[in-house]
């Protein structure tokens, strides 16, 4: 067995991975059955019995072109104004090398024959369906290949354009030329530039040889932007190009779970979204050809394999066909080994240049199942949802844009999923949709309407986790979007988590009517935000007869974090963000959690007495049997407006009152201050602090009454 690394054989752009498949199908249909082909190092890799000597005189003297015809089309050859530069000798050829091809012809002419152009509509399916029945076996791999005969139509895999075209290039009527002008003659015979262009097609040899005179079009997008006006072209790139197509049959997969993607008949192929790349634009939104996923598998395999492989030729995500890129990474990311496959090229068929589909390679998509990107099913529909209804007509170019970056931060989880700032991302951007729906009653309406964001399992928070102390964003963000009423009387009576009073929700839909819960802006200051939820939670839990403030958590802050938020050295939008996507996470606070999730007793705490004074006027639980100091609103109040003197003096009558001694005796400070310590106390601390809570607050009961000011 002799091993070729065919160097020109690469996974882009889609006509060198076309290529290799056709090299691989003709070699071992028609001269070596055992033959075997894999990808390694960015090279097709070709296992045969073939010698390099044998291997290049089996294309130049014994491979049988598959007939490739396509007389539904204009421009096919069969029609009076056609060129018929290649399909007239091929027509008339009596060498065995193109007999198949003869027959086809004659039988395609024969099916269509009657008509004085190329039909249209019904009269296309019938005369399709006609020449179906007609053609031998070997011609109806193309067919299979081209298009699909549906109950009312024909439907065609973007792949292959048309049906075989791409506008004015009829992909048939260019192979049929190639074949006929530029590497064989009528009797079959090579033409001279045959075996050297052949070589460059293979392994890459360097070659003056070619023509400028053809197009290979969309398979190769550098081609159809090409600077270089008459860039020599490879006929047999062309050539094994459209052999290798004929592998991806849209025959093989046309039991589809429903007609709304057309493009879903063809092997692997998916939704097209204009999200993961970095050429993405609007223009690429609800792209109609869609995308292409095309397999890279490490170990040889037969040709029997491959083509299981393609018959297979749909994604599954769970018990689901995958519909779009965002299921597709799932499925990709969880096919795991199966048949050798370790990757997949992604390309899409995107419009540029012009009105000309190109095969765009997108990215490189790794194989791997890994169970850190399961919880992304719980968002996989709501995502659609969000993208169809954005692109429909109620979308905007803001909307599309957000809908582009929430795909984007998906596609960057599966890609990267180790990385927790991958999941932060994501959350962010769940939150900012979510945010842009709750203002847009329209998107709530109609069968397209869009609900609030599913709840999130409690996995998310752990991948979301940097494990890193320094991270006060994050913590800050965690423990304030994890805040509930903890109290245990019956759930229609408790006052919910805080996403209560940044979304209206009604059970899972949006509240239609303005609620006065509802306080959070996505566009305030976070605190703005945090003072306005604060005081509305300890209205209502005032008005229902509490004495705290009715927000707890088993997620609370850590002291150092929030004195980095009073002193301003926080980055308080990534807070905001993460708090709101947060905000989607159930979490189910179990009691024997507390401890794992309280304050680390390793940590250095350092609260300042400014900072536990104001505190302990908003507790949310007594902090022991002898200390139990009801919440302040007229404090929080004052606080909240910027008179940090008056909030001060309040704060110390209010614990004295309660039979406590404070440390402060005289409280100065701007209104910006004032502001930053009413919002710091929206953050939870842990239970355990309560000591060093009082040891700040607080003089030890054998303390001298000496004044003290900050």
């Amino acid at each position: 067995m002799h091993l070729h690394q065919l160097c020109g054989c690469a996974p882009i752009p889609l006509a060198h991975y076309l290529k290799a498949l056709g090299i691989l199908r003709l070699v071992a249909e028609q001269k070596d059955p055992i033959a075997r082909g894999f990808w390694k190092d960015d090279a097709f890799c070709l296992v045969t019995r073939l010698d390099a000597e044998e291997l290049k005189d089996f294309f130049l003297n014994d491979y049988a072109p598959t007939p490739v015809v396509a007389p539904w089309n204009s421009g096919s050859g069969f029609w009076p104004k056609d060129n018929k530069s290649g399909i007239e000798p091929l027509a008339r050829a009596e060498t065995p090398r193109f007999a198949a091809y003869r027959e086809a012809i004659g039988v395609a002419r024969e099916a269509f024959g009657g008509l004085k152009e190329a039909p249209k509509s019904d009269e296309k399916t019938r005369r399709v369906g006609n020449l179906r029945a007609a053609l031998s076996s070997v011609a109806l791999d193309w067919l299979d290949a081209a298009l699909m005969v549906g109950d009312d139509a024909l439907r065609y895999p973007a792949l292959l354009g048309t049906g075989g075209n791409d506008g004015r290039l009829d992909f048939t009527n260019n192979f049929m030329q190639r074949l006929v002008i530029d590497l064989f003659d009528e009797n079959g015979h090579p033409r001279d530039a045959a075996e050297e262009l052949l070589g460059a097609a293979l392994w890459r040899h360097s070659t003056r040889q070619g023509s400028s005179k053809f197009a290979i079009g969309q398979f190769i997008p550098s081609d159809l932007n090409s600077v270089v006006v008459g860039t020599p072209k490879n006929p047999w790139d062309f050539v094994l190009m459209i052999e290798g197509a004929l592998l991806l049959k849209v025959s093989a997969v046309r039991r589809l779970e429903g007609r709304e993607l057309v493009k879903a008949a063809a092997p692997f192929a998916v939704e097209g979204v204009a999200s993961g790349y970095a050429s993405a634009s609007d223009a690429d939104c609800g792209n109609g050809r869609g995308e292409q996923w095309l397999p890279l598998w490490s170990a040889p395999a037969r040709l029997d394999e491959i083509n299981a492989l393609f018959a297979e030729g749909r994604l599954k995500s769970g018990t689901k066909t995958v519909r779009q890129p965002i299921e597709a990474a799932l499925a990709i990311r969880q096919l795991g080994a199966a048949r050798g496959v370790t990757s997949f090229q992604r390309f899409g068929f995107i419009e540029r240049n012009g009105k000309s589909f190109l095969s765009v390679p997108l990215e490189r998509w790794q194989v791997d199942d890994s169970p850190k990107i399961r919880p992304l099913r719980e968002i996989v529909d709501w995502c659609d949802r969000f993208r169809k209804t954005c692109q429909g007509k109620e979308g905007t170019a803001a909307l599309s844009k957000l809908a582009r970056d929430l795909e984007t931060a998906v596609l960057d989880v599966c890609r990267e999923s180790h990385k927790p700032t991958r999941w932060q991302k994501l959350l962010i951007r769940l939150g900012e949709a979510e945010d842009a729906v709750a203002c847009r009653p329209k998107l709530q309406e109609g069968r397209s309407a869009i609900r609030p964001l599913p709840r999130l399992s409690a996995e998310w928070l752990r991948l979301a986790d940097p494990k890193d102390p320094n991270d006060a964003e994050f913590y800050l963000a965690r423990a304030l979007a994890s805040q509930f009423d903890a109290r245990t009387q019956p759930a229609k009576d408790s006052l919910g988590s805080i996403r209560a009073h940044c979304l209206p929700l009604k059970g899972n839909s949006f509240d239609k009517e303005q609620s006065p819960r509802v306080l959070w802006r996505a566009s305030a200051p976070l605190v703005d935000n945090l003072l306005a939820v604060l005081q509305r939670r300890l209205f209502e839990g005032q008005a229902a007869g509490l004495s705290h403030l009715a927000l707890q958590s088993d997620y609370p802050a850590r002291v150092s974090h929030i004195e980095r938020f009073i002193d301003g050295t926080v980055d308080e939008r990534r807070i905001a963000a993460l708090a709101r996507g947060l905000m989607a996470i159930r979490l189910s606070h179990p009691a024997q959690d507390k401890r794992t999730h309280s304050t680390p007793r390793r940590e250095s705490v350092v609260l300042s007495p400014l900072h536990a004074l104001f505190r302990l006027c908003l507790l949310r639980q007594p902090l022991t049997d002898d200390v139990d100091i009801p919440a302040s609103a007229h404090v929080l109040r004052l606080l909240a407006t910027g008179r940090l003197r008056e909030a001060g003096t309040r704060a110390l009558q209010h614990l004295g009152a309660h039979g406590h001694r404070p440390r402060l005796t005289r409280i100065y400070g701007p209104p910006s201050l004032s502001r930053r310590l009413a919002a710091a106390l929206a953050f939870p601390l842990s239970a355990g602090l309560d000591a060093a809570l009082l040891d700040a607050a607080l003089k030890p009961d054998s303390q001298d009454d000496d004044a003290q000011s900050s």
